[in-house]
């Protein structure tokens, strides 16, 4: 299975994507990432966060493991059905709303975090406003994966492991080289 990480300020997440549940949403998603923008607090639906991404073009998606109650760390792509395109990311109890009533997401991935650890996260965006973060791909998981799919030539795939393999080994008794 494929991961993401989610760095907001010092802290970063691992979320786990759900390639069987929702695999044309994780597709878009891997298609816009990295992503860098602003985590914000909910204003509609609970505790939860949000990242716009109206300035992503997104593939007409269908709706795939929808739903407008996410459990505590699940992340949804809104593709932007009757509101703006956005990320919902719930840290505790979530309704997913917006004026235009309940709004069902497609849940993609979902976070690898503590009760404790999301609600804090959520309690920063509400006292301290938005937050960056940054999502992107945690690569030998994303390589693997193409590599399964055959869409990866071995060149590319060797070229990738050598890479990998010298920043691993890039230093000489105790120096970078």
């Amino acid at each position: 299975m494929g991961k993401i990480k989610l760095i907001v300020g010092d802290e970063s997440y691992t979320a786990t994507l759900l390639e069987t549940e929702a695999p044309e949403s994780v597709e878009a998603v891997q298609d816009f990432l990295p992503l860098h923008s602003e985590l914000m607090h909910v204003r509609w639906s609970g505790i939860a966060t949000w990242i716009n991404i109206d300035e992503i073009e997104l593939p007409k998606l269908p709706r795939e493991n929808h739903t407008v109650y996410p459990s505590i760390g699940d992340l949804l792509l809104y593709p932007g059905y009757r509101n703006e395109q956005e990320i919902l990311w719930a840290c505790g109890p979530t309704a997913f709303k917006s004026p235009a009533g309940e709004l069902a997401g497609n849940h993609f991935a979902t976070v690898d975090a503590s009760r404790e650890e999301l609600k804090s996260l959520e309690a920063r965006t509400l006292a301290d406003g938005t937050q960056d973060i940054t999502i992107k791909m945690i690569w030998c998981d994303f390589i693997t994966n193409l590599q399964r799919r055959s869409q990866l030539s071995n060149h590319v795939i060797r070229l990738y492991e050598q890479a990998t393999w010298v920043d691993r080994h890039s230093h000489y008794e105790g120096r970078p080289i």
